[in-house]
């Protein structure tokens, strides 16, 4: 997260057998209190969430601890803590806006990101801007990273594909392919795939998506292209952004901290009246939002109708997911180590209708938040360091990642640069790292296996120490974990109350009570005698009797025949 950001940490509760009883939850960061809340338990199985919050003033890693405060007669006390890390960076994200003439949405997002929010650093370029009579041509001005901040506006692309790998996010707008050329067009793949930034597609009404279909990023955008795949135009009564169940858990999708009040703000949002036609998800693709139409089926919000066919849970499930997958507004895929965002609508812009900039403006830093989530959390300007977790299970090996550049943001090679591992003051291991081909500067390393506990990682080598000294620092470090090993019974000791309930159901007679509430239980106890109906069944061959009864008979008859001469 940014440094101007505020953190919001939602906890769930279970505080069994403690009714009429008061608890404090609090949040730490490092030592220090940073907020806390008092919980009045009204039952004895006790369920609750709270949200805990903390806007940090310092940048690097933030070690956070949740702790519930020890009651008289508790029994384990082992589960009344939760520690988590936080990374907190004040770098600013390198976004490069493309558009073909100055519409709205590209107004809006030129406003937003050049001056509004002070954690991007914008370059745009219009390909079609509007010109007057008279007008001297236009210089010829590169898009660049290395440009001084103010400096937003450019009238060409990237120079070459280093300057491309150095942006963060590129968004790109209702353009006609043919103003990239085929250089262009490999260094978004490339930014894609190999460098790990994110592409966002804005659709138009001219281009975007469907001139695409046979063009190199065909096979980034998460979209159908073909003509087949086309949807009917949008009528006259418009539609409204809906959220998947995927969407409202996704970054994206969260205009608030709070669930509820977030899809509150969605549904409350204008109807739009413009989507691209081309709505048809391909499978890579996960659909966050759809368009939903006053035509819409009654089931994708609620039960069917008597008139509607019948559904098992499951065949709902997924006669909803083709719906949204066909209606798609806001879709999202994996492509190598980067990521792609599809906006079927140019009309975002409508989120500001009544009440200004907020969701707007919330909805676009959402998106950059969720495009740099990979980020390197600690380090300067000039050197980065990272892993990709910072929470590993047990028998885990930690992924370190490094970035080596210039003032310039051009990227730094070198074979001597290594991690050392610390435990404590002791360092315990040094792991050479590996140059990423055609990276922004880009090093990678694997460690082993970890036993528990935390750690620190420094970076080191003749680069890094000169990198570093442009910057005025002396080294760059940061820290991990490792979640103690321990068998599976231990890992949950509280008890799966609604699989209990279920399974309690299913017998027709039983009941689920906490042990101090086993008195309750006699009255449910069936009566002391019970009469059981068992049926058995015989066979006459399986049968001792009618062996024995054959076996009579057959000698009888024999003996008699032999008295009689008959034998």
């Amino acid at each position: 997260m940014y440094l101007s950001d505020k953190m919001f940490i939602n906890v769930k509760l279970k505080l069994d057998g403690m009714k009429g009883k008061s608890v404090s939850v609090a949040l730490y960061d490092g030592k220090k209190k940073v907020d806390s809340r008092g919980i009045e338990v009204t039952s004895d199985i006790f369920r609750e969430q709270i949200q805990l919050s903390d806007k940090p003033e310092k940048v690097g890693l933030h070690t956070y601890r949740i702790e519930v405060e020890k009651v008289p007669g508790e029994v384990f006390t082992d589960n009344n803590s939760y520690s988590l890390m936080l990374s907190v960076k004040d770098d600013k994200t390198k976004v490069l806006l493309i558009d073909s003439v100055p519409r709205w949405e590209f107004r809006y997002l030129k406003n937003l990101f050049s001056g509004r929010d002070k954690t991007v650093r914008l370059q745009y370029v219009l390909t079609e801007p509007m010109r007057f009579e008279g007008q001297p041509p236009r210089k010829k001005i590169p898009a660049s990273v290395s440009r001084p901040l103010k400096e937003v506006e450019a009238t060409t692309f990237p120079a070459n594909e280093e300057e491309w790998l150095k942006f963060d996010v590129i968004i790109i707008g209702d353009v006609p392919p043919d103003v990239f050329t085929s250089e262009d067009l490999r260094a978004i793949r490339k930014f894609v795939n190999d460098r790990g930034g994110t592409v966002v597609f804005v659709a138009g009404p001219r281009y975007m998506p469907g001139a695409y279909a046979d063009t190199d990023l065909a096979e980034l955008i998460p979209l159908r292209l073909e003509d087949s795949a086309r949807a009917d135009p949008v009528g006259k009564a418009g539609f409204r952004i809906m959220l998947t169940p995927v969407g409202k858990q996704h970054v994206i999708g969260r205009m608030h901290p709070d669930e509820e009040r977030s899809n509150k703000i969605w549904n409350s949002l204008p109807r739009l009246y413009w989507r691209s036609r081309y709505t048809q998800a391909t499978p890579a693709g996960v659909v966050l939002a759809y368009a939903y139409e006053p035509s819409a089926p009654r089931w994708l919000t609620n039960v069917p109708g008597k008139d509607e066919p019948a559904s098992t849970p499951q065949s709902l499930a997924k006669r909803r997911e083709k719906y949204y997958r066909s209606h798609a507004l806001i879709t999202m895929a994996r492509c190598g180590l980067g990521k792609v965002l599809m906006l079927s609508t140019d009309r975002t812009w409508r989120f500001r209708y009544r009440i200004g900039d907020p969701y707007h403006h919330r909805f676009w830093g959402q998106i950059l938040r969720w495009a740099t989530a990979g980020k390197l959390p600690a380090g300067t300007r000039l050197v980065k360091l990272g892993t990709d977790k910072t929470r590993y299970p047990p028998h885990s090996r930690p992924v370190v990642r490094a970035r080596l550049v210039r003032a310039d943001y051009s990227p730094v090679i070198t074979h001597q640069i290594a991690v050392k591992i610390f435990r404590g003051e002791k360092c315990i291991g040094r792991v050479p790292m590996k140059y990423i081909k055609d990276s922004p500067g880009m090093y990678t390393a694997k460690l082993d296996e970890l036993p528990a506990g935390t750690y620190r990682l420094e970076l080191e080598g003749p680069m890094v120490s000169k990198l570093l000294a442009q910057d005025g620092a002396q080294k760059v470090s940061t820290t991990f974990s490792v979640d103690p090993s321990a068998p599976t019974e231990e890992v949950e000791l509280a008890a799966n109350r609604s699989l209990l309930n279920r399974l309690a159901a299913l017998s027709h007679r039983g009941i689920v009570v906490s042990p101090w509430q086993a008195r309750d239980a006699l009255s449910n106890l069936p009566p002391g005698k019970i009469s059981i109906k068992h049926r058995r069944e015989f066979l006459l061959w399986d049968s001792w009797l009618i062996l024995v009864l054959f076996i009579t008979v057959a000698a009888a008859e024999w003996i008699l025949r032999k008295r009689v001469g008959l034998v």
